[in-house]
């Protein structure tokens, strides 16, 4: 019996996840280093501890999401032993780390004594990772759908332009008196053709990095730095996506203009973080009745700065938690994930954003610093 015990402790000694063995009287027995490491004190400190009176003590140097006390721990030992194994999980924080474990627990007779078997597992990196699998899915449909604006209502202007000049073709006497002439159906044809295409690749490129915001959240993403035309990116591959009629986005650059030419930034990425941000401003400019969005771009050797101001205050009530996950305010199919992803791509590329917002002037200013 006692070769099997070492036996089963130098296997435990191995183990990933935490072993605790506690008698019925709540003395603690055995525990592996994993339990040592979760609860941050060696082990000689742990054991001959009365798990019913120290795990509290070890509670309150923590925090957890349920409560902790001499008698709901006991209430858990009985349960053991007269109902059966339990599997639970729970988070807990020490030292201001967060930490989520899971536990499959047994009770087991043995000389006369009851005995509680707690293998305790940490599913911290599995938690982050499911989390951050969420949000990088919510901010793929959020794009997708910020997109899907520009093919939907951009063919439903092809659509109305064939239309009239069927129409006008049929009502007019001769080819003379017709009001839209074959060259300018063709024009318009071409234009929004073009910003349909745009729109269109801009969705496959979002559905092909749908990832991209779980491994920032994980620390797995590093800036891919080519160079770039800037102007290009913003004119043809941002502003062309964002369709908002009524809205006119001015556009002023400042400082060394040729340097927007070739710019070293993670274009991809860079390109949506500003279509969210850029969308957002014409959304709220919408609803303040306002008419012009500004795009202020600044240029220096060491770095890029874009400001985009436009009509209409952020609500106070989500002032304190802007640019987190899930803030929104007032919009019908509002996710709050605009922003919070907009600035979650900034600071992976070890730039900065914040905001300014004036209830006098009724204005929001959004600014992103980027290292060059």
């Amino acid at each position: 019996m006692e070769n099997l015990i070492n036996t089963l402790k130098a296997i435990h000694e191995q183990s990933s996840g935490g072993v605790l063995v506690v008698k019925e009287t709540g003395d603690i027995i055995y525990c592996n280093k994993e339990i040592s490491r979760l609860v941050n004190l060696p082990t000689e400190m742990i054991l001959g501890k009365n798990f019913y009176s120290e795990i509290p003590n070890l509670a309150a140097r923590a925090k957890s999401n349920r409560e902790i006390n001499e008698n709901s721990l006991k209430a858990f030992i009985d349960s053991l032993i007269n109902t059966g194994p339990i599997k639970d999980e729970a988070k807990i924080i020490i030292k201001e780390q967060e930490f989520f474990i899971e536990h499959h627990s047994h009770a087991f007779y043995y000389n006369g004594h009851y005995y509680a078997f707690m293998f305790v597992l940490d599913t911290t990196e599995k938690h982050i990772n499911e989390v951050a699998r969420d949000t990088s899915e919510k901010i793929m449909n959020h794009d997708i759908r910020a997109l899907m604006n520009p093919i939907i209502g951009f063919s439903q202007l092809i659509l109305d332009e064939i239309e009239a000049y069927e129409n006008d073709s049929e009502n007019a006497s001769d080819s003379d008196n017709a009001t839209v002439s074959v060259s300018d159906l063709l024009k318009n044809m071409k234009n929004f053709s073009q910003i349909i295409y745009n729109a269109g690749n801009n969705v496959l490129t979002i559905i092909d990095n749908q990832s991209l915001v779980a491994n920032i959240q994980k620390g797995q993403y590093r800036p891919n730095r080519t160079r770039c035309n800037f102007l290009t990116l913003l004119k043809k591959d941002v502003l062309m996506s964002i369709k908002h009629q009524g809205v006119e986005i001015r556009t002023d650059y400042f400082g060394n203009f040729n340097l927007l030419t070739n710019l070293e930034i993670d274009s991809r990425v860079i390109k949506f973080m500003l279509i969210n941000l850029i969308k957002n401003a014409c959304e709220a400019c919408e609803k303040a009745k306002g008419k012009t969005i500004s795009l202020l771009i600044y240029t220096s050797e060491s770095e890029l700065k874009i400001v985009i101001k436009n009509p209409g205050a952020i609500p106070r009530e989500i002032r304190e938690k802007f640019m987190t996950e899930g803030a929104t305010f007032g919009k019908r199919d509002g996710t709050g994930l605009g922003a919070f992803s907009a600035k979650l791509i900034a600071e992976a590329n070890g730039g900065k954003i914040s905001f300014e917002t004036s209830d006098e002037e009724n204005t929001t200013a959004i600014t992103v610093t980027l290292p060059l």
